[in-house]
């Protein structure tokens, strides 16, 4: 999710508290993926890593 979405506010985030992993990107709007694939990437791998972990 990226800080400075205009469709769904960051803010809305905090709404998943116990419920999910949320990763919020500095300087990136709604489509992550397109605008920080590595840290999209590497944050969709941490949570992999914990599942299988966990």
């Amino acid at each position: 999710m990226g800080r400075d979405d205009r469709v769904i506010p960051a803010s809305n985030a905090t709404s998943l508290a116990g419920r999910a992993s949320v990763r919020v990107v500095d300087g990136v709007g709604h489509l992550a993926q397109m605008e920080a694939p590595g840290e999209v990437v590497a944050a969709v791998e941490r949570a992999v890593e914990r599942a299988v972990s966990g």
